[in-house]
């Protein structure tokens, strides 16, 4: 036991770490998982928004043969024009949220910033 303490560090959290690490490798405890938590944008709200992003008054295709992304879709390579918007993000959101006032769509600003595939 006083070989023990004695490697043990001083700091009594990274003593702690140590001692939880050494129970989790030896079985006594079960290992901690670190559950990382996301919110759940709903399908049709994320439709919504893409749609929203494509129409001619947000975005513009660009035109030359060169301006393809080019997208793996089950397998299948997929050509789409590249878009680009005409204002910035927080005009976008108020643009959307003017036109889907509903409580349903209320979305905030981080979550509608998202990478959204405008294509």
């Amino acid at each position: 036991m006083k070989k023990v303490l004695r490697v043990l560090p001083n700091n009594v959290n990274q003593q702690k770490q140590v001692l939880q690490r050494i129970n989790e490798d030896l079985g006594i405890t079960s290992k901690t998982k670190h559950v990382r938590v996301q919110s759940h944008i709903p399908p049709p709200i994320v439709k919504m928004v893409q749609d929203f992003y494509k129409l001619d008054s947000i975005s513009w295709q660009a035109p030359g043969k060169h301006d393809v992304k080019v997208v793996k879709e089950n397998g299948v390579k997929v050509k789409y024009q590249k878009k680009h918007l005409l204002f910035n993000i927080r005009e976008v959101y108020e643009l959307f949220m003017q036109e889907h006032p509903s409580k349903k769509t209320h979305l905030h600003i981080k979550i509608f910033t998202n990478d959204f595939k405008i294509n």
